[in-house]
């Protein structure tokens, strides 16, 4: 009997592989900081035991990439290529537990005070109605969340900049309200799991290597909608 437990539990790992993804996009010129956030995501993928993918959009097609990844994925980690792991795993667990405690389609983080003040600055302008980073982003794809995915497409086509479509589609009176949240320790810029140097803080990304094994990059065209 115990031989038969074992394969199955071989199974249900391999199943486990594919059902948990890194997403990340070729979003930014192939430089250094590129490179080095692939590597370690690559590392992060692999302590997860998840599934590390490309997908070739660029920052402008953000939501077609997770369209594109919830193809192939039942829960997707996306992370913008100026973020490194912190080296801490974990981060599939305690964001699946985020979302089916709260029934959260989509579930992003807070962003800097700095950035924060600046967004409550021109909230008269009406530009950015929320105070979330969407540089990092966790999901689970059901069939609420393509919708919401199709939507952030279709929207940003309009206003052109996907972290403000996105906001604007949290905002109380949308009817997708219920299903944006953000979080303040596991993901965001003060993630436990991921450092991320949005904007201005670029100038701060540090890459240090956190272990000698990396999962496979897969890499996947960008979907034509």
């Amino acid at each position: 009997m115990a031989p038969f437990l074992v394969i199955i539990g071989w199974i249900l790992s391999a199943q486990n592989l594919y059902m948990r993804c890194v997403i990340q996009t070729d979003s930014r010129r192939n430089n250094e900081m590129v490179q080095q956030s692939q590597l370690s995501l690559r590392e992060m993928a692999y302590a997860e035991k998840s599934k590390y993918l490309n997908v070739e959009c660029n920052a402008g097609n953000k939501p077609r990439a997770l369209i594109a990844g919830c193809t192939l994925c039942d829960f997707i980690v996306y992370v913008d290529t100026d973020a490194v792991w912190t080296g801490i795993s974990g981060v599939f667990d305690a964001t699946s537990n985020l979302i089916n405690s709260s029934q959260v389609s989509i579930l992003a983080g807070i962003d800097y005070p700095e950035t924060m003040k600046v967004t409550r600055s021109e909230h008269k302008s009406g530009f950015y109605p929320g105070l979330f980073n969407n540089g990092i982003l966790a999901l689970r794809c059901t069939k609420i969340t393509r919708d919401i995915l199709e939507q952030w497409r279709w929207l940003l086509e309009r206003l052109h900049e996907d972290q403000r479509a996105l906001q604007e589609m949290a905002e109380p009176q949308s009817v997708f309200h219920a299903n944006i949240k953000y979080d303040f320790m596991t993901l965001g810029v003060y993630s436990k799991y991921i450092h991320h140097f949005p904007g201005a803080y670029k100038n701060q990304f540090k890459y240090t290597r956190h272990s000698k094994f990396m999962a496979p990059r897969q890499t996947i065209r960008c979907p034509t909608l």
